[in-house]
């Protein structure tokens, strides 16, 4: 018998939906999880065939086969399912999302915020609250990524390059 998925079926689709509309590009999207903890043997996959030709997977199709793998090891990987969910209900700024995607963002991530997930899921047995996984982890050309990719958000949003 296999394990049941850490997500309901609503909350899963919705992620579906909102994870791949955060980001721009199918690398971005890849940084997002990894950014929530999530092992690069999840993705590494994906990650090839996209350097191979990135028209041939999607962001949601991306977003949902991770979101399937990690579902599948059941307690194994709750923490980070719990903090994926944390990252997107965490967006308030949706700058690094299309334009046109923008509105859309917004509606879901509002839509899972609202919805309760994270505190029903905090309630899971097995799940911790609090930091999901030790900054220390994390390669330090990742951690200057994030910090430049902020940095340079909040320049753009503060118009002083014009």
């Amino acid at each position: 018998m296999s394990a049941p998925f850490f997500y309901s079926h609503d909350l899963f689709n919705l992620l579906v939906d909102t994870i791949p509309l955060l980001v721009r590009s199918k690398r971005e999207l890849l940084m997002f999880f990894r950014g929530a903890g999530v092992d690069p043997s999840y993705y590494s996959d994906l990650q090839a065939k996209i350097l191979i030709d990135r028209k041939s997977v999607s962001k949601a199709a991306m977003t949902r086969t991770i979101l399937e793998r990690l579902s599948e090891q059941g307690e194994r990987t709750q923490s980070v399912m719990l903090n994926i969910v944390r990252r997107v209900t965490d967006v308030r700024d949706f700058s690094g999302s299309w334009d046109h995607d923008r509105p859309k963002a917004e509606a879901l991530v509002s839509k899972i915020r609202d919805g309760g997930y994270v505190s029903s899921l905090e309630r899971k047995p097995g799940v911790t609250k609090g930091r999901m996984f030790p900054i220390d982890q994390f390669e330090p050309w990742v951690l200057i990524a994030i910090e430049l990719s902020s940095w340079i958000r909040e320049i753009l949003n503060s118009g002083s390059l014009t």
